[in-house]
This record gives structure tokens, sequence and C-alpha cells, in this order.
């Protein structure tokens, strides 16, 4: 049974080859996708950056 499709977009980006050469490492070194990683990493930087303006305008 082919699984469910997610609701997502397609994007194209261009990085410096330092950074993809670190990314694949560590994709390689934890088992994800290069796709897996980079949604999980922005969610966590996005997570964290709306936290602290949230708490900012608390203030």
């Amino acid at each position: 049974m082919a699984r469910a499709r997610k609701d997502g977009v397609y994007i194209n980006y261009y990085i410096q080859k330092d950074i993809k050469d670190r990314l694949d490492k560590y994709c390689e070194d934890v088992g994800q996708t290069n796709t897996m990683a980079i949604e999980r990493i922005l969610k966590q930087f996005l997570d964290d950056y709306e936290d602290t303006n949230n708490k900012a305008a608390q203030e």
C-alpha cells in the first residue's frame, strides 16, 4: 500500500557547498533524508524565533 502524500511544496535552494556537505553528513549520521532534516531544522528554528518574539511582545 502506498503511503499518503503530505501537503507540501517543492522548493529550490542554492547554498554554500560546505553547508551542503555538513547537511549530507548530518543526514547520513542520523539516518534522515535531506528533506526530513531540513524540515525539522527549519521547524525548530522558526519555533524558537516565534517563541522569542512572542515573549518580547508580552513584555
